[in-house]
């Protein structure tokens, strides 16, 4: 099947940016195409790696959840990014960023209140 390149990774990153906890199997199969046709669009136009995209869009929603949201818990960002439990989305901040969700949000707090 012919695709768009382009048209492919914006759609993969749209749908990313709106469910963050959506895997590589789950977009491969709602787009009609394979993992491997995921995988090498990301690397051509990015240069990384899906999972690394993936992370990092994560990391870039929850900063955004708090700038939007500063008084929503971890628990309700969780499941607002498309997590269906607390502990995944723990594994997946940690994984991405080497700290808890807490430590990051405590981070990302200085860190907003210090460009503003």
């Amino acid at each position: 099947m012919a695709y768009d390149p382009t048209l492919l990774f914006a759609e993969v990153k749209v749908r990313l940016q709106n469910a963050p906890a959506t895997s590589l199997k789950a977009l491969s199969l709602s787009l009609g195409v394979s993992d491997r046709t995921i995988q090498n669009v990301v690397k051509v136009k990015t240069g990384k790696q899906f999972t690394r995209l993936r992370s990092d869009i994560l990391i870039e929603e929850f900063r955004s959840a708090l700038q939007s949201q500063p008084n929503a818990t971890i628990k309700e960002m969780c499941f607002s990014m498309g997590y269906k439990s607390l502990r995944s989305f723990t594994r997946a901040i940690s994984r991405s960023t080497g700290v808890s969700p807490k430590a990051l949000r405590s981070r990302i707090v200085v860190d907003l209140a210090i460009h503003t």
